[in-house]
């Protein structure tokens, strides 16, 4: 997904961009759902391939959206809010639907700090929709600190708002697994969020009692040999050390000082793990109307991130 030439480009996306020139050509690194190049006999835009800025786009799917770099100024997102609408596609020229990508880099959606979660808000987030948590391949094992005669339920609430799904988490050994195929057999598309309760057992009638949610989010199951040969091709393009001082610099907000002894704790694989959330954030999270995503919306567990660095041995 992600292939581009010049870091240059990549430093140039955190200042103020130029409109896009006519003839300028981007590179396409992140696509999402599913878009043709009119201009190019309705070819499929692809991870690799390139597009012009006076070329004719159509989004065919409602979630279609691409990442691009200009060899020049930086990085844009392409989305078809700004199309007009052709029957059940929208329809615009390159130039007229592209904003400059910027991400406002915190450290606050980290979790998985522990190999054990102690707090679950903290963790998964508590925000009924509006965050996501990443989970790579179709499975996410959590250890937790359960008091006793406790246990965690999984609530699946639904688009419709008229109905709702109460089950256990599996507990196996000393984990809970959140599991695609067992909690989302019909499909993740009509799910709206899931919450995850602290339940304690009733010894009247030994059903559970729900209290508050300790954790409010949506899933974003990631599939990792897709996301494995796209960052493959993302990291020989950057220098690591500069990329991750932009990110974590929040748009020059936060100290280069504080910056820099953030960073001197860092491993290497921790430095390409932090490189890795904002990689997922550009390609899976959706940018406002200045193309702008903010990484509160989507959390990630640090830990699995680094063990994904590590057995791909980027």
């Amino acid at each position: 997904m992600f292939s581009f030439n010049l870091f240059f480009a990549f430093w140039l996306s955190f200042t103020t961009p130029q409109q896009p020139t006519y003839n300028e050509v981007y590179q396409v690194v992140f696509v999402q759902g599913n878009i043709v190049n009119q201009s190019k006999n309705n070819q499929a835009v692809t991870r690799g391939g390139k597009i012009s800025a006076n070329d004719k786009i159509v989004f065919k799917t409602k979630d279609a959206k691409a990442v691009v770099i200009s060899t020049t100024r930086g990085r844009f997102v392409l989305e078809g809010k700004k199309s007009k609408q052709a029957g059940n596609e929208l329809v615009a020229f390159v130039n007229e639907v592209i904003s400059p990508l910027k991400t406002n880099s915190k450290l606050s959606t980290r979790a998985g700090e522990s190999d054990k979660v102690m707090d679950l808000e903290k963790h998964f987030g508590l925000t009924k929709g509006v965050s996501q948590f990443v989970i790579l391949g179709n499975e996410y094992q959590f250890k937790f600190a359960v008091k006793e005669q406790r246990k965690l339920l999984l609530v699946t609430h639904y688009n419709d708002n008229t109905k709702q799904k109460v089950s256990s988490l599996a507990f196996t050994g000393q984990s809970y697994d959140l599991k695609k195929d067992v909690n989302f057999k019909d499909g993740l598309e009509n799910i709206k969020y899931i919450e995850i309760y602290e339940a304690s057992v009733s010894k009247e009638n030994k059903k559970p009692i729900l209290g508050d949610a300790k954790a409010g989010f949506k899933p974003l199951f990631i599939q990792k040999d897709e996301l494995a040969a796209a960052f493959k091709d993302y990291l020989p393009t950057i220098n690591v050390d500069e990329a991750l001082k932009v990110y974590l610099s929040a748009g020059g907000t936060k100290p280069e000082q504080e910056v820099k002894s953030e960073m001197e704790k860092m491993s290497e694989t921790r430095k390409k793990s932090e490189i890795l959330f904002y990689f997922i954030q550009e390609g899976y999270g959706e940018a406002n109307e200045e193309g702008v995503i903010d990484v509160n919306r989507i959390k990630a567990d640090i830990m699995q991130l680094e063990s994904f660095v590590k057995e791909n041995k980027f």
